[in-house]
């Protein structure tokens, strides 16, 4: 329990100082750079915020930038958008957060 009281606790002082939405910046930015690429590097970059984070509800705010970069590109938006969400899962695994409850 206090382990998941910890991972909470971080993600909320992330949220409080406004790191999460600077990392949610970038992300937007390098996928409003590269636009046609945003079926790779959105779930790339859920999973890298996943990873950073360690909760998987960090990848939110991210979830509509990836809709608006790829609308305006004419990819329908649910193929990048459930990759991202499947990458963001599979980022929990990866977290260094979640190695050490074991």
């Amino acid at each position: 329990m206090l382990i998941i009281l910890a991972v909470v606790a971080a993600s909320a002082t992330l949220e409080a100082t406004g790191g999460l939405k600077l990392l949610v910046q970038y992300a937007e930015k390098l996928l409003r750079k590269h636009p046609s690429k945003v079926v790779f590097l959105g779930p790339l970059c859920t999973y890298s915020l996943t990873v950073m984070v360690g909760t998987g509800h960090s990848v939110y705010p991210l979830l509509p930038v990836i809709y608006d970069v790829s609308i305006k590109r004419g990819i329908r938006p649910e193929r990048p958008m459930a990759i991202a969400t499947v990458a963001s899962q599979m980022g929990i695994t990866a977290s260094l957060l979640r190695r050490q409850q074991r």
